[in-house]
């Protein structure tokens, strides 16, 4: 999850030209107590000498999308005004395929919700429609091609490394109907083997 924070946002501060950037910018209570929180992780794992990407490195992912937010999109307040020159620059790929801010706000709160998920260890391939294995496996193919999608707008060479790498190939082989009977097979099989 640092590709956001790491990659993308680091850019912000240059925008602002201020090093305590996150410390000015958070518009609402939450993310203030999000940015108050990770302040206190740097102070008790670095110490008072924590850097700006100590900080930077301990804020959720959360608080990145949450900085897509239209209030920080405001051309009347320059405080707030992070977008109208740095949408392009942070999410190149936006622009070419008619993605707007409001738009990416969407697809990264739907990311962060599903990654959330998965950190409490509730079920990936449960959506509000799933009735069964085959819905399932919709499902999670079409969560997937978002993260693709949302990973294009950010770095078209990152969506194309996952790629290379074989995770695309890899999800597509794992995550069928035919794998999941098999799967099924080898548990029901191992059930019946097992030593009382």
């Amino acid at each position: 999850m640092r590709l956001l924070s790491e990659i993308q946002f680091t850019k912000l501060p240059l925008v602002i030209k201020d090093d305590e950037w996150h410390s000015k910018i958070p518009y609402t209570d939450e993310s203030k107590k999000q940015v108050d929180f990770a302040m206190l992780q740097c102070l008790n794992d670095v110490g008072v000498k924590y850097t700006n990407n100590d900080l930077i490195s301990r804020l959720p992912f959360g608080f990145w999308v949450h900085m897509l937010d239209k209030k920080y999109n405001n051309p009347r307040e320059n405080d707030l005004n992070l977008w109208q020159t740095q949408f392009n620059k942070c999410f190149p790929n936006s622009k070419a395929n008619g993605v707007s801010l409001n738009t990416l706000f969407q697809k990264l709160g739907t990311f962060n919700k599903f990654r959330n998920r998965l950190f409490h260890h509730e079920p990936a391939w449960k959506g509000r429609k799933t009735k069964d294995r085959s819905d399932a496996i919709k499902y999670l193919h079409a969560m997937y091609k978002e993260h693709l999608e949302v990973i294009y707008l950010l770095s078209t060479s990152k969506r194309e490394l996952l790629g290379i790498l074989g995770f695309v190939g890899s999800f597509n082989n794992e995550c069928d109907i035919k794998r999941l009977d098999r799967y099924t097979l080898l548990l029901n099989d191992s059930v019946k083997v097992k030593p009382e």
